[in-house]
């Protein structure tokens, strides 16, 4: 290692300490929208090409870029508000980020975006790779509390913050070794769940966010409800007790008012590798004659559940993480400094 990079690595030792102080001192608790982003059929893409390693760098960078593009131009629009998505982790060939929700009437524009930089990117990879290899998306919200250990005072405090705003528990632990935030909880695991049903060139959507893209008097925007398709109803592992958790997916079919010609947005076969395009495409009129019933049909289900409840709690932590006004810049710092710590330490080996 030279001694600029030596300078450099004390330094960012020092600032590591500074702001691992402000992260712990903080309270993070909010509502925030998970994104993630999965290449499919990756596994035998590898087999296939010698190359692959290029596709899932241009996969990493051409998200990454896409999405600070888009936070920028919010910033630009919203100047009033500290907007932030910032990645969360890699998981193989999928790529995760989180968004502390600051104003519920940003989240059909941040769905719009989702879909449409997945739509370019499935557009690009088809350009060079088809059809060996394609993208797909999943998004979804959870009201987190900021986890940390406290006095016994502090403990009680918050178990009674718990007990009175949330029947569900979802927290936000930041870890000093690794300079990294992570999320954990039923609603995050609910993601990671729908994840599975997820298919190419697809925004799957979460209930609770479907609730609210349709259902908040804050939000008016008829494509958003033109443009998703509750497909199939799955029970899901530790998710609202064996219930039937609806499978929602967005996406835009080019071809409206045509819906006949729906058919273009899959591929010809893929009804044979997924039961759920073959139920949507086999039963497609049924699907689109109960599209109008969307925000009827959700609304039902939180209904039955008694869960509107949790939409209210969702709303209350996006007040709270305002009042709480957390510094964001410092949690952006978190994946800089560990991008550049991992890029020194491969230089000193």
């Amino acid at each position: 290692m030279t001694k600029k990079d030596k300078k450099i690595k004390d330094f960012l030792s020092e600032i590591k300490t500074q702001n691992d102080s402000e992260c712990y001192t903080q309270d993070l608790t909010g509502s925030y929208l998970f994104i993630s982003y999965d290449l499919s059929d990756s596994t035998q893409f590898k087999l296939i090409h010698k190359k692959w390693i290029e596709v899932f760098s241009l996969f990493y960078n051409y998200i990454n870029t896409n999405i600070k593009d888009f936070v920028s131009s919010l910033r630009e629009i919203y100047k009033n508000l500290d907007i932030q998505i910032n990645e969360w982790k890699k998981i193989g060939d999928e790529i995760l980020f989180y968004h502390p929700i600051v104003d519920i009437k940003l989240l059909p524009h941040i769905v719009k975006k989702i879909y449409s930089i997945l739509n370019d990117l499935v557009k690009l990879l088809e350009k060079k790779y088809k059809p060996y290899i394609s993208a797909k998306a999943t998004t979804w919200l959870a009201h987190v509390k900021h986890y940390k250990d406290k006095d016994k005072d502090e403990k009680e405090k918050e178990t009674n913050f718990i007990k009175n705003n949330t029947s569900n528990y979802n927290y936000l632990i930041y870890n000093m070794e690794k300079n990294e935030l992570d999320f954990l909880g039923p609603d995050v695991d609910a993601g990671f769940r729908i994840a599975k049903y997820s298919v190419p060139n697809k925004l799957t959507l979460c209930a609770k966010l479907t609730y609210i893209l349709l259902n908040e008097r804050e939000i008016d925007d008829k494509d958003i409800n033109n443009n998703i398709y509750i497909v199939s109803y799955k029970k899901l592992k530790g998710i609202w007790e064996n219930r039937y958790y609806p499978i929602i997916w967005y996406f835009e079919n080019p071809n409206k008012p045509n819906n006949k010609k729906i058919y273009d947005c899959f591929c010809y076969d893929e009804k044979f590798k997924n039961k759920i395009v073959k139920n949507f495409l086999n039963n497609l009129d049924k699907k689109l004659s109960n599209q109008n019933n969307n925000k009827k049909n959700i609304k039902k289900i939180f209904c039955d559940l008694n869960l509107e409840k949790e939409i209210k709690q969702i709303k209350s932590f996006i007040i709270k993480y305002n009042e709480n006004k957390p510094n964001n810049r410092i949690i952006t710092y978190l994946s800089a400094l560990k991008r550049v710590k991992q890029y020194l330490d491969k230089k000193s080996k």
